[in-house]
């Protein structure tokens, strides 16, 4: 689809061969990609992209997000099937799926946002019961747990190293963990405990993954729901008409027996309240 910035000529055996266009996995093919596209929604639907985060970009009467050639947007629905579809079927060939009624659902960076009574739920797409299958088939079955830490992940830990094939699995298991995580904010302090342990996994580093794993095991259909927001209402009441931004978070102070430094003891949690009519519940996903 991009032009090449100058014409690439190659040789192939005997034959010679002029590239015009960017190859898959050309060094500069994922910038000159992005660049490409950003020139057709600008000059094609006049949207304005953010300076500070540039994968996000307003349009007349939507945002956009972009991830390569995987678009998810938010705005007016005949707008979208009016305006924008045409306009990318002129130049690119297209698939996409909407987020209609209860029920229905769509997925962007592998993760499935499902449409429910209560408001939007984020399915992450790492499957906690992989995670659970890949440990309990190299260290055994374990119990199910009702909290995913205790007090002693902040003690100091002084038992001995693991094997170098546990070592493996330990990381394999916590790598895992990590993009599981970012969709679980009742999972991150304890997983950026255990990836502490990544360099040189302990026997008690794998007794602090076992009570994480237990806890996964109670908890494999949990997922973060984003209910409608209620202008100028959060956890707390607020005298501003749209706008409530409410943060907390819960961080000590040295606690931690091996670094001494601070560290949050959960995820630090934000909830926006905004006018409704400035948050459009039509939510659609474009593949090129």
């Amino acid at each position: 689809m991009v032009p090449q910035d100058k014409p690439v000529k190659i040789k192939v055996g005997e034959e010679e061969f002029l590239v015009k266009r960017n190859l898959p996995g050309q060094r500069m093919g994922a910038k000159n990609w992005y660049l490409f596209l950003r020139e057709f929604m600008e000059k094609e639907l006049q949207c304005k992209f953010c300076i500070e985060q540039p994968c996000l970009a307003k349009g007349p009467q939507g945002v956009f997000m972009l991830h390569v050639d995987d678009i998810l947007f938010c705005g007016n629905a005949d707008w979208w099937k009016n305006v924008v579809v045409p306009e990318f079927q002129k130049r690119f060939t297209i698939s996409w799926d909407e987020l209609a009624g209860v029920g229905s659902s769509i997925s962007f960076l592998k993760r499935r946002i499902l449409k429910t009574e209560k408001g939007l739920a984020l399915i992450p797409g790492t499957n906690a019961e992989k995670v659970i299958e890949a440990y309990e088939s190299h260290f055994g079955r374990v119990r199910a747990q009702t909290v995913p830490c205790d007090q002693s992940m902040l003690a100091e830990d002084l038992t001995d190293e693991l094997s170098d094939r546990d070592s493996f699995m330990f990381r394999s298991v916590v790598g895992v963990c990590l993009y599981l995580a970012r969709d679980r904010p009742d999972l991150l302090f304890p997983v950026k405990e255990l990836s502490g342990f990544m360099s040189r996994p302990t026997h008690g580093a794998l007794q602090k993954l076992k009570k994480l794993i237990g806890y996964l095991k109670s908890t494999t259909d949990y997922c973060v729901v984003l209910e409608p927001p209620v202008p100028g209402q959060g956890k707390w009441r607020s005298a501003e008409k749209f706008w409530v931004l409410e943060s907390f978070t819960d961080a000590d102070w040295s606690s931690n027996q091996r670094h001494r430094r601070s560290t949050p003891q959960a995820a630090e949690y934000t909830w926006y309240a905004v006018h409704l009519h400035m948050v459009p519940p039509e939510l659609r996903r474009l593949s090129l």
